[in-house]
């Protein structure tokens, strides 16, 4: 009776069926991440475009792109490019609690 469970048991797990799904193709889409922080750092952004479902995890860079950060009292930062691929600003910066601030890309 232990035999037949075990055989049962292998023969069961065992098997396999091959299963084609059909994934309609995407667009591209523009993936944004962000760090905006109140001490004193700087704020960056990265800027990456979506892949094929089976395209992997090396999600490309956006290049050259005009990235800005405002807030709500008018000032605004245009970010630079590091070499990283970060787009960030200038110099180190402090985020004001209580201000809003607006991400243009």
């Amino acid at each position: 009776m232990k035999y037949s469970f075990l055989i049962f048991l292998i023969g069961f797990i065992s098997c396999t069926k091959k299963i084609d799904i059909k994934i309609p193709r995407q667009d591209d889409h523009l993936v944004i991440e962000g760090h905006v922080t109140n001490h004193l750092y700087y704020f960056y952004v990265r800027l990456s475009s979506t892949l094929p479902t089976n395209g992997g995890n090396d999600f490309p860079p956006v290049m050259n792109a005009l990235v800005t950060i405002s807030d709500n009292v008018g000032n605004t930062d245009t970010l630079f490019v590091n070499v990283f691929w970060e787009y960030n600003t200038k110099n180190k910066k402090r985020e004001v609690i209580g201000r809003v601030y607006s991400l243009n890309a």
